[in-house]
């Protein structure tokens, strides 16, 4: 297998980079100013990352061959499926018959209400005959284990294609990082730089990969075909054969059936996509000579900031804000504050306020090397004091949310003893008002009764349970 020629340019690249070295140099060298930025940014806090990153593979085709093994005899099923022949009996008018036996003599002779008429010869003229009829049926347990194997077989090749398709290309990735802060002339300057080179890795032959993944094509296009043939239109409102596959007489004694049994069994078990990818990443510091480069590349970033004659504006935005201060239930502590003996830190509520710091800070890898981590050790720092921001945010919130249902708990005891209150009252004086309805009709008694005694001549009534009923 022939491989693959890949161009190194790392010789022309070195060749360019000292001629800009040497160029770079002879203008600090004779520019007091140039000299005085370029020591300015060599001492300045400069953080710097060199990595890379090798990607590498290993094939397995053990699942490829398999399927392509299977694939004539695959082939040869859904061209020449097997078939089940059913007998089919119906009892027909004599002129459309098509086929009689025995079977139909036998039929006739017990059933006499069908015979037409009987010549003197005794020959039998029968208005009615048992026709027998022959069908062939396609849909057997076995070729429905066939219709599912090739459905299950797309989907397991499709899913391999797919991961495999997208990391064939094996990568040879070079990245250098580094970003610098430096107080000049009363401004602070902060430069941030990142360059990526990516290559084919040529530690690895791509024609590899390459030939495996057309292996793995071909083997599609055989699938594809064979879901579009009439076999499979037959099953095309048929269910998947589901569970253990039953073992017949036919998948256990034909060769092509069994073959497909045992790639079925195969392929419900494998998991691996059928490639391991290796990946090397490698950290080095940087030696004088490329630092000085990269201090050189610092300088020339800033001139690039204000050239001569810049470009005209092209677009420009303008965004007003006006800060509010959100009040909180904390309020007060910051008006003792000055004789306290702690520090106050104020905290800020609004939601704005915090996702504006968030976005501000780049995203940091979850486990960074040491070298990344020292990279960006002052965005982890920033990171961490923003989230402590937020906990006291939300810690503070969530103080204010208990106080505020804690005051409406308590503002619903003192409506609920308030009802309480009126109620008692209000029962208080329906009893007031009973007993005294009570004493006048007991002193109106009183005066009936005299009335009776001295007017003997009325007649007066007072039932006794009167006053139990009032």
């Amino acid at each position: 297998m022939a491989k693959v020629k890949v161009v190194d340019n790392t010789s022309k690249y070195q060749k360019i980079s000292k001629n800009y070295q040497k160029k770079v140099e002879s203008f600090i060298s004779s520019s007091k100013g140039a000299s005085e930025l370029y020591d300015a940014f060599s001492h300045g806090d400069t953080r710097i990352v060199k990595s890379s990153r090798i990607e590498s593979a290993n094939y397995n085709p053990e699942w490829l061959k398999k399927i392509e093994d299977c694939m004539i005899d695959l082939g040869e099923i859904i061209n020449n499926p097997r078939k089940v022949t059913k007998t089919e009996t119906d009892i027909v008018p004599i002129e459309l018959a098509k086929k009689t036996n025995d079977e139909s003599v036998r039929h006739l002779a017990s059933h006499s209400q069908y015979v037409k008429n009987i010549t003197d010869k005794g020959d039998v003229i029968p208005d009615k005959i048992l026709n027998i009829g022959a069908d062939d049926d396609y849909i057997t347990y076995e070729n429905k284990f066939i219709a599912t194997l090739i459905r299950r077989l797309i989907v397991f090749v499709e899913k391999r294609y797919e991961y495999i398709a997208k990391n064939t290309p094996l990568k040879h990735v070079q990245v250098l990082k580094y970003k610098t802060s430096q107080a000049i002339d009363g401004s602070l300057i902060e430069i941030e730089t990142k360059v990526r080179v990516t290559k084919v890795n040529t530690e690895v032959v791509p024609s590899l990969g390459e030939a495996y993944l057309k292996r793995i094509e071909e083997v599609r296009r055989y699938l594809k075909y064979y879901y579009t043939t009439d076999f499979m239109k037959l099953f095309k409102n048929e269910r998947d054969v589901h569970g253990q596959i039953l073992q017949t007489n036919i998948i256990r004694k034909n060769p092509k059936y069994h073959h497909c049994y045992l790639l079925y069994r195969f392929i419900e078990n494998y998991r691996d996509v059928g490639a391991e990818y290796n990946v090397k990443e490698s950290y080095r510091d940087l030696n004088e000579e490329e630092i000085e480069l990269v201090n050189q590349t610092i300088l020339a970033n800033f001139l690039a900031v204000n050239p001569e004659n810049p470009s005209p504006e092209v677009f420009a935005t303008e965004v007003k804000s006006k800060p509010q201060i959100e009040h909180t239930l904390d309020d007060d502590m910051f008006t003792y504050s000055p004789i306290l003996d702690q520090n106050v830190t104020y905290i800020r509520v609004d939601e704005n306020y915090q996702l504006g710091l968030e976005s501000e800070i780049e995203e940091i890898r979850r486990n960074p090397s040491r070298q990344e981590a020292n990279y960006q050790q002052q965005e982890a720092e920033k990171k961490k004091l923003i989230e402590k921001r937020r906990k006291e945010r939300d810690s503070l919130l969530k103080r204010q949310e208990k106080r505020e249902k804690a005051y409406l708990e308590r503002q619903a005891e003192l409506a609920e003893g308030e009802r309480k209150r009126i109620e008692k009252l209000t029962r208080e004086e329906e009893e007031r008002r009973r007993q005294i309805l009570l004493k006048e009709i007991d002193k109106a008694r009183d005066v009936l009764k005299t009335k009776a005694k001295t007017q003997p001549n009325t007649v007066v009534k007072i039932k006794k349970t009167e006053k139990k009923e009032a």
